[in-house]
């Protein structure tokens, strides 16, 4: 399996020898070789809406996004490996939903002014995980919506 890019990592470095800390490195993450790409789907339908000359306007949107084959985790490894688990691509998930934009302008003599208002809200569910065991025996978690 390939091996991340890194030399040493200081951050955490807590020897001190003769006053000194110590350059130490570390073995750097695994990488999966079935590690790709995201797909992302989305769908929206939306309206927009202006009324009284154009001081009073309504914006709507609705959306759907699926996302597929996101990096999730990894199936255990025996412990004996020393380093952590790599990530790969097994996980779904779906987002849904809306925003509202209702806004009011208007001129009185000289004097503009204008009011917003907004509101929206998005809900994620990580929809299947799949994982394969050591045995190479596949175990898909779903959730039902």
């Amino acid at each position: 399996m390939p091996f991340t890019a890194g030399a040493s990592n200081t951050n955490w470095n807590s020897w001190i020898i003769n006053g000194a800390k110590q350059n130490i490195s570390s073995i750097p993450a695994l990488i999966s070789r079935s590690l790709g790409w995201e797909t992302v789907r989305l769908w929206n339908i939306g309206l927009d809406l202006s009324a009284f000359n154009n001081r009073l306007n309504l914006s709507a949107e609705y959306f759907v996004r699926n996302t597929l084959n996101m990096v999730g985790p990894a199936p255990a490894l025996p412990n004996i490996l020393g380093i952590a688990v790599p990530r790969t691509n097994n996980a779904d998930l779906t987002s849904k939903g809306f925003e509202l934009d209702l806004s009011w302008r208007d001129i009185i003599g000289s004097f503009s002014y204008g009011i917003k208002a907004n509101l929206s809200d998005d809900r994620q569910k990580k929809l299947t995980v799949t994982l394969t065991r050591p045995d190479q025996s596949q175990h898909t978690w779903q959730v039902n919506i």
